[in-house]
C-alpha cells in the first residue's frame, strides 16, 4: 500500500464464509491481529486495528499469514475487502491566541482581514492588552491542542468573519527542515516569525484569519 506520511494506525476489513480460513497480520515479524474468516454464510467479517504502523520506502509492511481453519470450513481462503489508514500525527501541544480584530470590508465589499496589520503583527507581548472588534478589551491566553489537533474559534465573540492570531514556539537542538502542516474550513495566514521580527528571535507564527 503506498503512503505519503511516516505513521498509521491501519484498520483491515475482511470477509467470512463457509470457505474461509484463519489468517495473521504481522507487523515487523510480529503477530498484531488476527482474522477468523469462517461463517456459515458469506458476510463481512468486520475489521481488525493495527496501530503504529510506520511506513518503508513509501509503503505499509504489512504480511498476512494462513495459520488453519475452523473444522466446518471447506477451505483456506482470505477476502481482505478495505483498507483504512488514519494517520499519526504528533501536534502542536499548546498555542496562545488573540481575537477577535475586525475583518472589515472595503469599497468593493471585499474583507481586507488578511491585508491588515494589527498590533500582534507588530510585536509579541502577552501581557499586553488591545481593543478589538466592537470595542471589546482582547488579550492573549494560553491553549492546550485538543486531541483531534484542532482549534476553533467558539470562545470568541463574534468568531466568524474576525481576525484571530496564534503563537507559538517550536524548538530543534539543531538546524533543520521540517513540513508544517495547517489547515482551516476558512482563510488562513501562516507567517515565520523570523520573516517580520529581528534574526535572534526563535519559533514560527502562525495566524489563522476567518472570513
Amino acid at each position: 500500500m503506498p503512503v505519503e506520511e511516516d505513521r498509521y494506525d491501519v484498520r483491515v476489513y475482511f470477509t467470512r464464509g463457509p470457505g474461509y480460513g484463519d489468517a495473521e497480520v504481522h507487523y515487523n515479524g510480529q503477530k498484531a491481529a488476527v482474522l477468523r474468516g469462517f461463517s456459515e454464510v458469506t458476510e463481512p467479517g468486520g475489521s481488525v486495528m493495527v496501530n503504529d504502523v510506520r511506513a518503508r520506502e513509501g509503503k505499509i509492511p504489512l504480511e498476512f499469514l494462513v495459520t488453519g481453519k475452523d473444522i466446518k470450513s471447506s477451505g483456506y481462503a482470505v477476502g481482505l475487502d478495505a483498507f483504512v489508514l488514519e494517520p499519526r500525527r504528533r501536534y502542536i501541544p499548546e498555542w496562545y491566541t488573540i481575537g477577535p480584530f475586525p475583518n472589515v470590508r472595503d469599497a468593493q465589499l471585499i474583507r481586507r482581514g488578511l491585508d491588515s496589520v494589527y498590533a500582534p503583527e507588530k510585536e509579541i507581548d502577552l501581557n499586553k492588552t488591545y481593543v478589538g472588534v466592537n470595542g471589546q478589551t482582547i488579550f492573549w491566553t494560553l491553549d492546550r491542542t485538543p486531541a483531534n489537533g484542532r482549534m476553533d474559534l467558539y470562545k470568541y465573540n463574534p468568531y466568524e468573519l474576525v481576525v484571530v492570531y496564534a503563537l507559538t514556539y517550536v524548538y530543534s537542538p539543531k538546524e533543520r527542515t521540517l513540513p508544517l502542516l495547517l489547515g482551516s474550513d476558512r482563510r488562513r495566514e501562516g507567517v515565520p516569525q523570523q520573516q517580520r521580527n529581528p534574526p535572534s528571535a526563535r519559533g514560527a507564527r502562525c495566524c489563522t484569519r476567518p472570513g
